[in-house]
């Protein structure tokens, strides 16, 4: 019986091989033309409301990820959870761990439940965000770049 088993993936492994079914690996091709069965880098997306929806490296800090994307959004303290000026309002997606600093800071300035600070949320996976500081919006600069 395991000889039999054994046999039957060798012939599919070498039937698929050189027939490789379709939509099963990514688009890179080993030798002799066949597609590889590398699986493809699927990028987590973020979408601002009302604005631009774009790919993000996951595990990139949501800040800098606006940022990038060419919003304008407000960070004064740096990225350390000092202040809420990066606080965003999740309308989908919202990662369900926070780190201590962040709970702090926002059980202090009372915004614990309605808000999240960008500058502690990795982007893992796709969300829709509404940020509601622009530091356009208040004539200030945005703030130091914060670190990743």
């Amino acid at each position: 019986m395991r000889k039999e088993r054994r046999q039957q993936r060798e012939r599919l492994r070498f039937v698929s091989y050189l027939y490789p079914f379709p939509n099963r690996g990514g688009s890179e091709e080993r030798a002799g033309g066949v597609p590889s069965r590398k699986k493809e880098k699927i990028m987590p997306t973020v979408a601002i409301e009302g604005r631009d929806t774009f790919e993000v490296e996951s595990g990139k800090k949501l800040v800098l990820a606006i940022e990038d994307s060419g919003y304008d959004i407000l960070h004064r303290c740096g990225g350390y959870a000092r202040c809420t000026t990066c606080k965003v309002h999740f309308l989908s997606g919202e990662p369900s761990e926070m780190n201590p600093a962040e709970r702090e800071t926002l059980e202090e300035d009372g915004l614990l439940g309605q808000y999240r600070l960008s500058c502690q949320v990795r982007v893992t996976g796709d969300m829709t965000i509404d940020p509601p500081d622009r530091a356009g919006d208040r004539g200030i600069p945005a703030g130091e770049r914060p670190e990743d």
